[in-house]
């Protein structure tokens, strides 16, 4: 009889323990999903990364890059003008 007792005792409790942290785990996999959704959204609307001097940067894909000024040419130094 009280072998029957703890063998109840146990399984209620295993019946009981199998639900524990599914609530956790749902809500974990729930915002992970989210998480990657909003992920997903910003790699659709941002360009590819830019670096430059140090720095690494991802813009919305409407802007577009403007070249930067030519640097000038220098006048060679001519060798007939002595002081």
């Amino acid at each position: 009889m009280r072998a029957s007792r703890t063998i109840c005792v146990v399984c209620v409790t295993l019946v009981v323990a199998a639900g524990c942290g599914r609530e956790t785990y749902e809500r974990r996999l729930e915002e992970s999903k989210h998480y990657f959704t909003y992920l997903d959204k910003l790699n659709q609307n941002l360009a590819a990364p830019w670096a430059g001097r140090g720095i690494k940067l991802r813009v919305p894909k409407q802007f577009q890059e403007i070249a930067g000024p030519k640097p000038k040419a220098k006048k060679p130094a001519s060798a007939s003008s002595a002081p």
